[in-house]
């Protein structure tokens, strides 16, 4: 388990959006990482401090956003 205070925490979210390079800087400043550029679709994946999350969906560039959930096989 981590002992990281909640404001430190990650999560890991998919973002679509108008411009994946603007995005991609909001994400950086916010000191967020972003894990997939995905390159047939307007989205990124990202792992963004949860502290954060207010910062990035100001963006004019967020289209919609989405909570990435890990999927394990059975």
């Amino acid at each position: 388990m981590k002992n990281n205070p909640p404001e430190l925490e990650k999560v890991s979210l998919i973002l679509e959006t108008d411009d994946k390079a603007a995005l991609k800087e909001v994400i950086e400043a916010a000191g967020g990482t972003v894990t997939i550029e995905y390159a047939t679709v307007n989205m990124l994946a990202a792992e963004v401090p949860f502290a954060s999350l207010k910062d990035i969906l100001k963006s004019p560039h967020v289209v919609a956003i989405f909570k990435d959930k890990i999927r394990k096989p059975l």
